[in-house]
């Protein structure tokens, strides 16, 4: 019989959406389609921006972050400057042989100035810019307008200062102005990172919000790492209302995620002794849960990564590789559940134990390793610990003989910074740990 042939074309609108976004990835949006379904699209009016030194007009509605002057914003990041560098020998220290640069005046131009020679070559950046608290700023850098200045723009009192409307507070009059000054810094600075490499943003709770959308439109939302809240005085601001706050943020940023590598530290001895305090043949070691637990735990995230897993005898096994091909159809996409309670009542009735990574409640997960590292693990790594959780065995050297390092936290405090600042904290980090970050520039 022959086959049927697919008469449609095939449809790029899809791939060219991504090759789009690997370069511009803040003119990705969403749209609905003739159903109603969300699906991603080309925000063409600011694909037009990005290719135009002028601003370009013509608002539709989308989602995204809008604020007066952004596209103004936009067009200072693009405008080209005349300027130049300009060594200060005389005030610095081993000119010819240091590897340091320390640039002084206006950060916007200087970041321009740096896109020639450090285009694509950064690997981490770390920016501490006004927090815009509307007190602690002076000059320029007050970006919070006046009370009286917004009253005046929006209409709320005339030239003789007699107040038409109720005084009321306004968003408008703390965050635009903050934001057109952060958005051409943070696209220039996302032009210096490497493919792998990583921006650090300090910042408290009065922006946090919306430095956190317009990072998502500058280096794409999948790009997010993390965000790091620095406890930075333990006992709280006295002079806050209802809530003493204590803490600061870091937003943490990649310019790809996917080539991103950032090393753990080093354990110390206290760690070491707590931890790993069990030993085989091998070495010292501690268990951790076989089952995955967090983002993408569940097993149609990985349907390859769910099997039964086998004990009898003090030894681990699992089902025949032709029994682990039937559990999950690739292309039906849907798992054989019925197979599996087959196999659970086989393997039970000749006296094994079986384990399946359910959670407490039942739902169905999924194991962090594969059916083939299981079987390459199963006899030398893999442990029940005294609640019959099925575990590895995270050993406390790895593959080439060096101490296991351990994964950064979200949460940071050090009682020597309890009246320091995050980027006190985040400075000495980066000093102290300089191979926190492979191969750092």
């Amino acid at each position: 019989m022959l086959e049927r042939l697919d008469q449609k074309t095939p449809d790029f609108t899809d791939e060219h959406i991504a090759n789009i976004a690997a370069m511009f990835p803040h003119c990705v949006t969403e749209v609905a389609d003739e159903n109603g379904r969300l699906k991603k699209a080309i925000d063409f009016d600011l694909l037009k921006q990005e290719l135009s030194a002028n601003i370009v007009e013509g608002p539709k509605e989308r989602y995204r972050i809008d604020w007066p002057g952004k596209r103004a914003s936009l067009v200072s990041a693009n405008t080209p400057i005349t300027k130049t560098l300009r060594p200060a020998r005389e005030e610095s220290v081993n000119f010819d042989t240091t590897e340091n640069l320390y640039i002084e005046g206006d950060n916007l131009e200087a970041l321009k100035l740096l896109q020639e020679s450090y285009l694509g070559a950064i690997k981490m950046i770390y920016i501490d810019p006004p927090y815009n608290t509307g007190k602690d700023f002076v000059y320029k850098d007050n970006f919070a307008k006046s009370r009286e200045e917004e009253l005046m723009e929006s209409g709320q009192v005339d030239e003789e200062g007699n107040r038409l409307v109720p005084n009321l507070e306004s968003n408008g009059r703390f965050h635009s102005d903050w934001l057109s000054m952060m958005y051409p810094r943070l696209r220039l600075a996302r032009n210096l990172l490497r493919d792998d490499g990583v921006i650090f943003i300090s910042i408290d709770d009065n922006e946090v919000h919306n430095l956190r959308k317009i990072c998502d439109e500058i280096f794409g939302e999948s790009n997010e790492i993390a965000t790091l809240s620095i406890i930075n005085n333990l006992k709280g601001r006295s002079d806050d209302e209802f809530f003493a706050t204590s803490n600061e943020f870091a937003l943490v940023y990649a310019k790809n995620y996917k080539s991103l590598s950032i090393a753990g530290f080093e354990l110390d001895e206290e760690e070491l002794d707590d931890d790993y305090e069990l030993q085989d043949e091998i070495g010292y070691y501690k268990l951790i849960g076989l089952r995955k637990t967090g983002k993408g735990w569940e097993r149609h995230h990985r349907p390859y990564m769910y099997y039964p897993v086998l004990k009898k005898d003090g030894k681990f096994s699992t089902v025949l590789s032709e029994e682990f091909e039937k559990i999950y159809d690739e292309k039906t996409k849907t798992f054989n559940d019925e197979y599996i309670d087959y196999l659970i009542k086989k393997y039970e009735d000749v006296g094994y134990e079986v384990f399946l990574p359910l959670d407490s409640q039942g739902n169905k997960g999924r194991w962090r390793w594969g059916f083939d590292r299981f079987n390459q693990e199963k006899d030398i790594n893999i442990e029940t610990n005294k609640s019959n959780t099925l575990c590895s065995k995270m050993r406390v050297t790895i593959e080439d003989g060096s101490i296991r390092t351990k994964t950064a936290k979200t949460f940071w405090y050090k009682p020597e910074y309890d009246t320091g600042s995050s980027a006190k904290i985040l400075k000495d980090l980066f000093h102290t740990r300089k191979d926190y970050f492979d191969n750092p520039k």
